[in-house]
């Protein structure tokens, strides 16, 4: 699937927004989602900075399933440095120029203004 996209005439626009290192790694990422049969998607300041046409270093993943255990099986894979936040079910994988920073879908649920939140999977359209 992440591919097939990486190969198509929209694609091509945003690739020439993109470093080399940066459509390697996103390719990576969605090939091994494929495998495990996860789907996972770029979101938050990237998105609006690839629209902007600005560069960004510090890329936001959407995982739609375990985010920690996707980023420790990837990190494996590709012998990349990580880091597991377990209470809010994230990870971050470090590269010389580019952070990849990876979170499950979730629903956040407050006890009270100010408290941390308690979270639960969900998928991309409850996130």
């Amino acid at each position: 699937m992440y591919s097939q996209f990486f190969n198509n005439e929209a694609s091509a626009n945003i690739k020439s927004l993109l470093s080399k290192e940066v459509c390697e790694v996103l390719l990576k990422i969605g090939c091994f989602a494929d495998k495990k049969s996860l789907r996972v998607f770029a979101v938050g300041g990237f998105v609006r900075d690839l629209i902007l046409n600005k560069a960004n270093f510090d890329i936001d993943i959407v995982v739609e399933g375990d985010a920690k255990s996707f980023v420790t099986e990837l990190a494996s894979e590709f012998n990349a440095e990580f880091k597991i936040f377990d209470r809010f079910h994230t990870a971050k994988i470090y590269s010389e120029k580019i952070n990849f920073d990876f979170s499950s879908s979730r629903k956040e649920a407050y006890k009270c203004p100010g408290a941390l939140p308690e979270v639960t999977f969900s998928n991309i359209y409850d996130d």
